[in-house]
């Protein structure tokens, strides 16, 4: 080949009678030629294109709007001032965002010694948030994960929507205990959060809750996580709860 591109560039004429050969090839098809073909094939029977528009576009829709599968239910009990007010299960993506959801898990049984029962939520945007998780102060500038002070996580599960349950992005990218119950889609928790699950009972509690703040978003009563679990499920569909610190399911 190398051989054959020096002879051309070296005696002109023998690369003008390889294009003129080209060209004047009878079986040569041109661009324009090929654009007709296609398109009378299409006129002919457009069934088949039609079918690979709907397939293919359905396969994207598909990427863009599945709902990820739930993995795990865990749940909070959430009190005021000593007043229980009720519970919010969430589900976990633990396919989607497996190290995440280990993570909050983890945190909601106390399975290290530490998590999420009875702290406090400690951030409310009105009807937009609320924002919870600080295991070590209780103050919204602290948190501590199972693998350590913070971990890198996933980053494909960052759509945010009315319901989902996103880990709280630091200043590194990283995450920790900290997390928000999202009550709209909006552009701050999105940009700031990855979602690890989606609220399913208790949306509604939710909403009443970011209600209860003062202008600077901080709740207007002690509100906490009075007890939280996992919500396992035995042969039968019968919802077994594992509190935080228990070591088997009663």
């Amino acid at each position: 080949l190398r051989n054959g591109l020096q002879s051309s560039f070296q005696k002109p004429h023998l690369l003008q009678t390889q294009k003129r050969t080209m060209f004047n090839d009878p079986n040569h098809i041109s661009v324009d030629d090929f654009q007709a073909r296609i398109l009378r094939v299409f006129k002919a029977n457009p069934l088949p294109f039609y079918s690979t528009v709907v397939v293919v576009g359905g396969f994207f829709i598909y990427i863009v709007v599945k709902t990820p599968d739930i993995t795990d239910k865990v749940y909070f009990d959430i009190e005021s001032d000593g007043q229980p007010l009720g519970r919010v299960v969430v589900g976990l993506f633990g396919d989607d965002v497996p190290r995440t959801a280990e993570n909050f898990k983890q945190l909601t049984t106390g399975a290290r010694g530490f998590g999420y029962s009875g702290s406090p939520i400690f951030h409310i945007i009105r009807n937009y948030a609320v924002l919870a998780g600080d295991v070590m102060r209780g103050s919204g500038h602290t948190g501590y994960s199972i693998y350590g002070p913070s971990f890198s996580c996933e980053s494909k599960m960052t759509k945010t929507e009315r319901g989902s349950v996103v880990m709280l992005l630091g200043d590194n990218d990283k995450v920790d205990s900290r997390f928000g119950f999202c009550l709209m889609e909006g552009p701050s928790l999105k940009d700031n959060s990855i979602a690890v699950g989606r609220v399913l009972e208790g949306l509604e509690l939710l909403d009443k809750l970011s209600l209860q703040a003062d202008q600077s978003g901080k709740p207007r009563r002690l509100t906490i996580f009075r007890e939280c679990g996992l919500l396992p499920s035995d042969t039968s569909g019968k919802n077994l709860e594992l509190r935080a610190g228990e070591e088997t399911v009663q």
